[in-house]
């Protein structure tokens, strides 16, 4: 079970534990010389005594860490470990600088070594090969080494063997090296530097390659002081063999492709064909490179585009996406060719990322290059014949797309076109790959809430609620008085009212919900006390209704305009608050995702009407200074009060129905919601426009900001403090505090280190994988940042410190379990509590409680809840 949160739909130091991974990318003399890329790990295991480390796998007896060397138990013979991040490729060297121990005295066959190629599944199945060592028995130094072809875990094959002169504690340094069928062995005493053994055997079995490399201990003798590992992989292909298939290392991603004299090429009939290159994966920078010509039948067109392609990703012809430098040269006898920078998707969808022309007839031959480093894109075109540069531009993305890293890299060829003579790749390791879901499971952390956990003071049912999707209900207390506006069992927009401790009285009011989650409803009182009430409304005319009589829920009667229907007529977000004065504002969208405005009205009780807070609307998303065709809708939270006497606002801006085009987080503050300024007092003119205002987080489309999905809160000074989520540089959802600082900037912390991604996107009510649900106090000074999160159990907390430093992400302080824990029989229910409008008082925290079904994205279900579920008032304290 979980409970939902209470989201405003609108406003909805120990050692490196790990080793360190180096990478040396391809050094090219040239962009087409024959290389290889390198990428190596080491691990020196100074950490805690315990585990080897999430890097290590055990593959046979127990290994562990003491006193920083790696060492297994003695009950197992042959105990091997293996290094995880880097598989072994084609050539590759395991290096370990050792010490052999013993009870006793020593024997003389207290082997341990260096392993490499294991391959297997279980602890009896392990084959690899093995370079091992053991010092001289007794007091004496003739110690040995051996070259062994492991097989099921315990048969050995000698290779190659030899002595050394090593007594019993002296330190040694292995290495056993691959390249090819060759394998050299080396010992060296790592006290003298003496090489003690450098042999190379010739026949090692092609059949045995791959796999990882690590750590070999006979029966618990070894104690390994440092690993290393390099390991090579050809990255560099001249196309210079037999004509026919493009080889082993090459994948037809799509289109069917070949190699005919010397070049790569694909065939005609399949336009944006593609093929990578298999033993490479990308890492987060690379470079790839091709030599090119340009062929076609016929006078040229100058769309004969052929390229090279990276962070490839997809399963299927027709379901390709990377990123792709294409050319193509001039038409006819022209001299004019072109260049593009594209990202496609789907295999056939192409968005030009930048462009240009270059000098470049039909024959040229050219060098293209494309490298990515972190979000920039370089691309180069250069005339091999003269050398001369056609084509060297930039392209920064503003967010990345992690979809679309990692992968391979290769060639691509629209029609038929391409003659690749060269293809070179250099990448850093390890390889990247895609986020995946999200995880935002906490990390096992604790932290002690300074305050007791709340209590249940009192319990008052208010009748039965529609349970059939989640939508927003609300609880206002003014004095004795207590007001809720909800929906019933059928769906019917209802208010009810009771004197605290006495019995409810109700009012259904003619309006009937449907399916939108959308569609909360709010409410307020004016000076006068009268009652005002609005909801069921997204993208459709004022749903407003009003008492005649202060404190009398049964004169609501509905008001078809409040200031003019055309600035009425496509409603959504309806809410009130109170000025300092008492006089009551009411806020709300008009028009569609966007390109809708928002308009704050202020009510004055001797007319009984409604006139526009100001003459223009507080936002308009049309036009900016930088795009005036633009148009944006502004997503707001607040205006709050808060405890410095300003009301506190924020907003995100969105240019589409698409959930994932939300953008800049930003900011202002007034005291009477007519004249907004900045964080350090600078005046703001409405309307406020894209990019105006005071912007917190320049966050892009598609970085991971979310209308309803930040929330403002106070530190123990009353600064405001703005809590949301957003996507960090790698492209996962991460959670952040940002502050404003003395200079008027803002301090942005993050505050969580997640791994995997909630991609979100599309139109209509999301479910939230990440729901903010604010900051709270704690009577010590640290700030509970609250959310739900899919995956975790019930509310989470980041508890951070009164500098924005992350604590502990732990359990949200628990409510009472007669609170949040689930009653109805019916599967999927949820408890969703929503705060009092009004705010705690000196008896505590009045809350509305009910069950219901999550949103279903605004769409009918066949099957839900028909009774309903009780609707209640809690008192906390």
């Amino acid at each position: 079970m979980m409970y939902s949160p209470a989201s405003r739909p609108k406003r909805a130091v120990a050692r490196l534990l790990v080793p360190v991974l180096i990478v040396t990318a391809l050094a090219l003399a040239s962009p087409f010389s024959a290389a290889a890329a390198t990428n190596q790990a080491t691990d020196d295991f100074e950490r805690a005594d315990g585990a080897l480390g999430s890097s290590w796998t055990s593959d046979r007896g127990t290994w562990s860490i003491a006193s920083g060397a790696a060492l297994a138990t003695s009950a197992t013979s042959n105990a091997v470990a293996t290094y995880n991040p880097l598989p072994i490729a084609v050539d590759y060297a395991v290096s370990a600088r050792i010490n052999l121990v013993t009870t006793g005295t020593p024997g003389g066959s207290e082997w341990a070594g260096v392993a490499g190629n294991v391959q297997g599944t279980t602890a009896s199945n392990l084959n690899y090969y093995l370079l091992r060592v053991t010092t001289g028995s007794g007091t004496g130094t003739n110690g040995r080494w051996q070259l062994l072809k492991m097989t099921n875990s315990t048969s050995t094959g000698l290779l190659a063997s030899g002595t050394i002169v090593a007594a019993y504690g002296t330190q040694l340094d292995l290495t056993l090296t691959r390249t090819g069928n060759s394998l050299r062995s080396q010992v060296l005493n790592a006290g003298s530097g003496a090489t003690l053994a450098d042999q190379t055997y010739t026949s090692a079995d092609p059949n045995v390659t791959g796999g990882r490399a690590g750590l070999y201990s006979n029966s618990g003798n070894l104690r390994a002081q440092t690993w290393g590992l390099s390991t090579t992989i050809p990255a560099a292909d001249d196309f210079e063999r037999a004509d026919g298939a493009l080889g082993s290392s090459w994948t037809s991603d799509r289109g069917a492709w070949s190699i005919a004299s010397g070049a790569a090429l694909a065939s005609s009939s399949t336009s944006n064909a593609v093929a990578t290159y298999n033993p490479l994966a990308l890492g987060d920078d690379y470079t790839v490179s091709a030599r090119t010509n340009i062929v076609t039948t016929g006078t040229p067109g100058g769309s004969e585009w052929v390229g090279v392609v990276g962070n490839l990703q997809g399963t299927s012809a027709t379901s390709l996406n990377y990123y792709v430098l294409r050319v193509t040269t001039g038409s006819g006898t022209g001299t004019n060719g072109r260049w593009q920078l594209l990202k496609m998707s789907n295999s056939s969808t192409a968005s030009v990322l930048a462009s240009g022309t270059i000098v470049a007839a039909y024959g040229t031959q050219l060098d293209l290059t494309l490298t990515r480093t972190g979000n920039s894109f370089r691309s180069q075109v250069v005339n091999v014949a003269s050398g001369a540069t056609l084509a060297d531009q930039t392209y920064t993305a503003a967010v990345v797309d992690p979809n679309v890293t990692g992968g391979r890299a290769g060639l691509y060829s629209n029609s038929g076109n391409l003659r690749a003579q060269t293809f070179s790749l250099s990448t850093t390791s390890p390889a990247a790959s895609p986020p995946g879901p999200l995880n935002c499971a906490p990390g096992g952390e604790s932290y002690t809430y300074p305050d007791p956990n709340l209590t249940v003071v009192s319990t008052s049912t208010v009748g039965t609620t529609w349970a059939g999707m989640q939508v927003t209900q609300r609880v206002l207390t003014h004095g004795n008085d207590q007001y809720v506006a909800y929906y019933d069992v059928n769906r019917g927009m209802t208010v009810a009212k009771h004197t605290i401790g006495g019995a409810w009285t109700y009012k259904t009011l003619p309006s009937t919900l449907g399916w939108d989650s959308h569609n909360y409803v709010s409410m307020g009182l004016d000076r006068d006390g009268n009652l005002h009430v609005a909801g069921n409304m997204h993208n459709v005319p004022l749903v407003y209704f009003r008492t005649t009589v202060p404190g009398d829920i049964s004169t609501l009667v509905r008001v078809t305009n409040m200031v003019s229907a055309p600035a009425e007529d496509s409603v959504t977000y309806p809410e009130f608050l109170n000025r300092s004065d008492g006089s009551l504002v009411f806020d709300y969208r008009d028009g569609g995702s966007g390109d809708g405005v928002t308009y704050f009205n202020v009510y004055n009780e001797s007319t009984s009407s409604w006139s526009h807070i100001v003459s223009a609307p507080i936002f308009d998303g049309n036009g900016s200074a930088s795009n005036p065709s633009g148009t944006w809708s502004s997503y707001f939270q607040g205006p709050t009060k808060g405890p410095d006497g300003w009301f506190h606002m924020i907003w995100v801006w969105r240019d589409s129905g698409d959930a994932a085009t939300n953008s800049m987080l930003t900011y202002a503050k007034s005291q009477d919601l007519v004249n907004w300024v900045t964080n350090n007092g600078t005046p703001l003119t409405t309307p406020l426009k894209y990019g105006q205002g005071d912007v917190i987080d320049p966050v892009p489309d598609h970085g991971g900001l979310l209308n309803g999905n930040a929330r403002i809160g106070f530190d123990a000074a009353g600064k405001v403090l703005i809590t949301y989520h957003k996507y960090d540089a790698q492209g996962r959802s991460q959670l952040y505090a940002a502050r404003p600082t003395t200079s008027g900037t803002w301090q942005i912390n993050q505050i969580t280190n997640w791994t995997g991604r909630w991609s979100f996107g599309g139109g209509g009510s999301l479910n939230f994988q990440v729901a903010m649900q604010g900051s709270r106090l704690l009577s010590n000074g640290d700030i509970s940042v609250d959310f739900f999160c899919d995956g975790t159990s019930g509310r989470q907390s980041v508890i951070i410190d009164s500098s924005l430093n992350r604590i502990a992400q732990v359990p949200t302080q628990p409510l009472p379990a007669s609170v949040t824990t689930v009653t109805g029989s019916f599967p999927g229910l949820e408890v969703h509590l929503e705060s009092d409008l009004a705010g705690a008082t000196a008896s505590g925290q009045y809350i509305l409680g009910w069950e219901t079904l999550p949103g279903n994205e605004d769409q009918p279900r066949s099957s839900y809840p028909t009774g309903g579920s009780t609707l209640q008032v809690i008192l906390l304290h």
